[in-house]
Parts: C-alpha cells; sequence; structure tokens
C-alpha cells in the first residue's frame, strides 16, 4: 500500500473543564480497516487510538488550532466561565478569548485571556514564522484589552498582535457606528488583511455601496504589524454582500471569497436576480479589483467558503451550495461542496462537486477547513461531513449517520477521499479546521453528548 495513503489515527482529546485523565470510550464500533475504489479513488478508514484529557468543553466558539514552526502549538476558543483545566488568572468577564500554548507533547506551556467586560466572539488566529501571533476576533468591549473604541458603536472588529510570550505587542480596534464582523483574515508583508462585512459608513468605512439601505458590504481592511489601519475597501451593490475568505496569492496580490446578492455597482455581472451567487474577486495588495468571477446555479444559493492559493498565482475555491444548473450542473444531493480551480487571470481551470446524494457539508464559514498539501504544495487538502453513503462515500454502505471525512485534491483536480465514520460515542462529530505539524496532518473536530450534556475538543492525528 502507497504510505502516503496508509496513516496511523491518534486522537488527542482536549477538554475545558478539568485536567483528569479518562477512560477513553469503547471504540469498536468506530473502527474500521477498508480498502476500496470508487472510480479510481481510493477510500480508506482505519483503527483509532485514543488518549483523552479532561472532560467537556464548555465554549464552542472561535475554536481553532495551529502548529508553529518551534513545534508547539496554539489554540483557542471562546470561553464563557474562566474555570477548570483552561481557567486561570486574568479572566475578563463575559465571553473572553482563551489562548494556549502547547508542547510538542500537548503540555501547557501558558495560558493568556484577551478580552473585555463584554463579548469577544468569531475568533481567528494565525501564528507568524518569527513566533508571533495574529489573534483577529468581533468585539462588543470598550475597555479591558481592548481599549477605549472611540465613536466605533455596535459591534467591531479587533486585531491584536502577540509574542511568543502571549504579551501584546500592537492591538487596533477597526469599525464604524454600526456593525462589523470578520470571517477570515491572511498575513501579509505589512500586517495582516482582514474580510467580513459591514453595515457602517463612517470613521473607518469609507465608501460603503448604496448607503441609504440597511445592507451589508463585504469589508476588507488592511491593519499593521504597529496597529494602525493602511487601508480599507467595500465592495458590493444595491444588496448585500459578505466575504468569507481570503489569501494572498503567490504573486503579490489578495484573492477574495464571499457571495453577494446584488446586480450593481461591484456585483455587474452576476447573473442571480433569484439567490446568492458565489463571489470570487482578485485585487492587488491594496484592494484595487483586478477582476471577479460569479458562480451560480440556483437553489437557496451558493457561498465560497475558502481558498487556497497555487503556486502559478491561481487559486482554488471551495464553495456549498444546493445549486443543480448552472455552473452547478453535475450536482450530486441534497447539498454539495464544490472545489474550483482558477488562473490568475480569473479563467476557471475545472471544478469539481463533492459528495452523495444526500447532504453534505464544510465545516461552519470561516473555520480553516483546507490547507495546501504539506509536500506538495500544490495540492490541497480538505475536510467537511454529511449524510451520503454513496456516489463519493460509497464505502459506507447504508450507514445513516452524520460522519467526518477528509480529502486530497491535486492541481488537476483528481481527488481522493479519505472517509470515517462518526464516533458512535458522541451524538454530533463536527469537523471544524485542518492544519499540519511536522508529522501529521491534523484536524479539528467538536464532538457532542447529548446525554450527558457534553463537548470535546478533539484532534485527529493522521501520520504523513
Amino acid at each position: 500500500m502507497n504510505p502516503l495513503i496508509f496513516r496511523t489515527l491518534f486522537l488527542l482529546h482536549f477538554s475545558l473543564l478539568t485536567c483528569c485523565t479518562k477512560t477513553p470510550p469503547d471504540n469498536d464500533d468506530n473502527t474500521q480497516a477498508v480498502n476500496c475504489t470508487n472510480g479510481g479513488r481510493t477510500i480508506l478508514a482505519e483503527p483509532r487510538l485514543a488518549t483523552y484529557l479532561g472532560s467537556p468543553l464548555t465554549g464552542g466558539d472561535g475554536v481553532h488550532c495551529y502548529a508553529q514552526s518551534d513545534g508547539n502549538y496554539i489554540v483557542t476558543v471562546q470561553t464563557i466561565n474562566g474555570e477548570g483545566f483552561w481557567g486561570g488568572p486574568g479572566y475578563k468577564g463575559a465571553e473572553d478569548i482563551l489562548l494556549v500554548k502547547l508542547d510538542s507533547n500537548f503540555n501547557v506551556i501558558w495560558k493568556k485571556y484577551l478580552g473585555g467586560s463584554k463579548k469577544e466572539n468569531n475568533i481567528r488566529v494565525k501564528p507568524l514564522t518569527n513566533g508571533n501571533i495574529w489573534v483577529v476576533c468581533d468585539s462588543d468591549s470598550n475597555d479591558g484589552d481592548i481599549g477605549n473604541v472611540g465613536g466605533r458603536r455596535g459591534t467591531n472588529i479587533w486585531c491584536v498582535l502577540l509574542g511568543s510570550n502571549g504579551n501584546i505587542i500592537s492591538k487596533k480596534v477597526i469599525g464604524g457606528s454600526d456593525n462589523e464582523s470578520v470571517f477570515d483574515f491572511d498575513a501579509v508583508a505589512n500586517g495582516i488583511v482582514v474580510v467580513g462585512y459591514t453595515y457602517s459608513n463612517d470613521i473607518d468605512v469609507v465608501g460603503k455601496n448604496n448607503p441609504a439601505t440597511n445592507n451589508a458590504d463585504m469589508w476588507v481592511a488592511n491593519v499593521s504589524s504597529a496597529g494602525t489601519l493602511v487601508w480599507a475597501k467595500c465592495y458590493g451593490g444595491s444588496s448585500s454582500e459578505f466575504a468569507h475568505a481570503i489569501r494572498k496569492s503567490s504573486d503579490g496580490n489578495l484573492y477574495i471569497g464571499g457571495y453577494t446578492f446584488s446586480q450593481n455597482g461591484d456585483a455587474t455581472g452576476n447573473p442571480s436576480s433569484t439567490s446568492s451567487a458565489a463571489w470570487l474577486i482578485k485585487t492587488n495588495a491594496t484592494g484595487t479589483i483586478l477582476w471577479k468571477r460569479f458562480y451560480w446555479g440556483g437553489g437557496s444559493g451558493a457561498d465560497i467558503r475558502n481558498i487556497s492559493e497555487t503556486d502559478d498565482g491561481g487559486c482554488y475555491w471551495i464553495a456549498q451550495t444546493n445549486g443543480t444548473t448552472g455552473d452547478f450542473s453535475g450536482a450530486k444531493g441534497e447539498q454539495d461542496i464544490w472545489i474550483g480551480k482558477v488562473s490568475s487571470s480569473g479563467n476557471l481551470d475545472w471544478k469539481k462537486c463533492i459528495g452523495g446524494s444526500d447532504g453534505d457539508y464544510l465545516p461552519p464559514v470561516g473555520f480553516d477547513h483546507a490547507r495546501r498539501h504539506a509536500t506538495n504544495s500544490d495540492d490541497m487538502l480538505f475536510m467537511g461531513s454529511g449524510y451520503s453513503s454513496d456516489m463519493d462515500f460509497e464505502c459506507e454502505g447504508t450507514d445513516p449517520d452524520y460522519k467526518f471525512f477528509w480529502a486530497k485534491i491535486d492541481n488537476s483536480g483528481n481527488y481522493q477521499i479519505i472517509h470515517h465514520k462518526r464516533n458512535k460515542d458522541y451524538d454530533e462529530d463536527a469537523p471544524f479546521g485542518i492544519f499540519l505539524d511536522a508529522t501529521s496532518y491534523c484536524f479539528l473536530m467538536i464532538r457532542d453528548n447529548y446525554s450527558t450534556n457534553s463537548r470535546y475538543l478533539d484532534i485527529v492525528r493522521y501520520t504523513k
């Protein structure tokens, strides 16, 4: 068997209350070792080895985990009580950001709370190669670590750069007198570029489309490492737009993805007047639009949720839709995942539908469900979940459970799905992110047990 396909699975279990050792649940229902061929794609599931640290997770929003270049890990979560293993001094109140730095054996190096007296959520995080860490979130606070937000009102976006010890290097609140929200950001030469939406048209938000209406624009902002707002742009038309993904391209430009309901303004050319169209924009390094593309196929609409750059200056986009016509002809089920590759000039090289006859889904917006492959950088790893047991998931037979899967796709559109049944010790087994460390492909999972009102945060690791 190809050693790159055969994976050993480790389950590293984190929780947010206590640091006690817990006997792993019976994994008999979870053990599978099946090889089968589905249209030239090998589907493989392996036995699990499990280590459990602690008991239930009390938060759930903003869960992320990243491997740092020094072999350590950064975990973030929104926490609402500051208790137990994940508790400690520095809890601010309401809902805070909790960062935990772990060593290569997942022992705690330090824990930090960030926030103010009100709510911080929608947390995004990105470690840098120099050991520093960017954290971006929505914030309702006007005090504490956030500081005075001036004339800004409602929910703002808070950008904070931390050192390798978790101490604040710089911070910046951006927004206007109405609400803003962040969904993704990427590191650039001078800092970060943040994407989300805005309802404002003042202070940091300039140029909102059709400001007389209560519709949202895509909002894209560049914040420097020194904590200054360098530039900000609104993209949209007379209806609403939301930006859900951004990635800096290998040629130094920016790819931005999301969806639009407009057919005018920046969204001129959108073919849909009835539901949202997936919207891909390429801009230069300062946010000037170079080109834009729309993808639509009816149904309740389409939404680009992740972008991954390619070495030729193009990108992959990943969309969720139940559309079955137009750009999404060839759909397979109630909900499908679509992946497309575009060139640097915006030409669509190919697109693929991933799924079965039931509903198959990407993780929630803003979570890291796709990453470039570690050893072949133009390949992409992605993850999802769903109910299908046929077509791409035919090795599951007639199993009706909601299942986690991950897959690899190359730059020609050939994909290989690695599939796992739901862990039956939990009622819900949902993937939230994918990241890479030196030796493993790692997948962040949230698992719910309704009978005990318990929620767990797991890291599923496959050796490379």
